[in-house]
């Protein structure tokens, strides 16, 4: 128990407890005995309550933590198959991009060229991720 309530029911059910040294104080008569007993049974009621609500926040916090966790594992197994499809695109399209008047000689001259290294083979690369994915199972 550390909430703050606790922190002060505690001590006292403590204290409560201590049934013989309260009676053998001055002045306690039978109605003291009573009040006393009924207080200690007071506190220990309510801190057995306050051990149970303890009990229950810290199993619903694990519950939230857990489902967040999936809720992550689920959020970036996502992300990194869509990283895995776009990775090698962008690698084909950085290094076409750059390089294909030096490979082709031209783009005006050279469309089927383009039309097969530069779209086509970035059509087959996202194809084959893609069904490598599928097969491993991947979402």
């Amino acid at each position: 128990m550390s909430s703050s309530a606790s922190r002060v029911v505690t001590p006292g059910r403590d204290l409560a407890g201590r049934m013989p040294l309260i009676l053998s104080l001055p002045g306690t008569t039978s109605e003291t005995q009573l009040y006393a007993e009924d207080i200690s049974d007071q506190l220990h009621q309510v801190a057995a309550s306050l051990a149970a609500i303890e009990e229950r926040c810290v199993a619903l916090l694990a519950l939230h933590a857990s489902l967040a966790s999936k809720h992550l594992a689920v959020v970036s197994r996502r992300l990194a198959a869509v990283a895995t499809i776009f990775l090698p695109i962008a690698f084909l399209a950085g290094f076409w991009g750059q390089n294909f008047n030096v490979l082709t000689g031209s783009i005006e001259k050279g469309w089927p060229a383009f039309l097969v290294l530069g779209v086509g083979l970035s059509a087959a690369c996202a194809g084959v991720t893609v069904f490598v994915l599928s097969r491993r199972g991947w979402n």
